[in-house]
């Protein structure tokens, strides 16, 4: 019977021998006999067991499925069509979260844009949005409202907000295309994201929310920036978080 030393097996079946002495150790390919000073000895009959083991690892299979198949144990074809199903699932998990990545990426390269556009301009806005505050609810409620709720943040951090706010707009804006109304238990659901996001940097009890949510209505500015993802968002995302309890 003609013997390869494990030196010989590794080097015909392109893997290394501690991967071989590994596949001894759990019965998945072990040598012909071990010489008496421990030499592990194969016989060349027993390589195409060997080969049919690396297929099946490089197709992604598990050594516990591989020793199933090569005992014959379950069909070849079966544990591979099983894997393949496994496969697709994954791919399609990775597919979903490759567009989930993409998206953001999108929303935060917008968000860059829009910060350095208005950066010139950012003092003169707070100031006229102070204004309107008051004109609109009066003293004591501008004045709980008027706050700069990115005030020391970083560029970075202030991209990221944005980003995670107009990824809300758009899933309000689709909510309302589904033709859903601003009552309605998803939308409302959503409603509570977005006024855990506003706490997160503008802390606000319920009723100042509302009053802010009615600024997306009534203020140019915030009007302006939530019809980028509809133009008929405003109102009705306005109706929504009037209704939010």
């Amino acid at each position: 019977m003609e013997e390869l030393s494990i030196g010989q097996v590794a080097k015909r079946a392109g893997i290394s021998a501690r991967m071989l002495r590994h596949y001894d150790r759990i019965g998945l390919f072990v040598p012909t006999r071990v010489s008496g000073n421990g030499y592990r000895w194969y016989a060349v009959h027993a390589m195409p067991r060997l080969y049919r083991i690396i297929a099946l690892r490089r197709a992604g299979l598990g050594l516990d499925s591989i020793a199933g198949i090569v005992a014959d144990q379950e069909a070849e074809a079966e544990a591979l069509r099983k894997h393949l199903v496994e496969l697709r699932a994954e791919r399609d998990r990775i597919d979903a979260l490759i567009d989930a990545i993409d998206e953001q990426i999108l929303q935060l390269d917008q968000a860059h844009r829009v910060a350095r556009v208005g950066q010139g301009s950012h003092a003169g806005q707070s100031a006229a949005f102070a204004r309107r505050l008051e004109r609109a609810f009066g003293r004591s409620a501008a004045r709980a409202l008027d706050s700069d709720p990115l005030a020391g943040l970083t560029d970075a951090d202030v991209e990221h907000v944005t980003a995670e706010m107009n990824g809300l707009m758009a899933a309000f804006a689709e909510l309302m295309n589904s033709g859903l109304t601003p009552d309605s238990a998803q939308v409302q659901l959503l409603v509570e994201e977005h006024y855990a996001l506003t706490c997160r940097y503008w802390p606000a009890d319920i009723e100042t929310y509302r009053r802010l949510g009615e600024l997306y209505e009534t203020d140019p500015l915030q009007r302006e920036i939530v019809s980028r993802s509809d133009p008929a968002l405003p109102a009705w995302l306005a109706r929504a978080i009037k209704l939010h309890t």
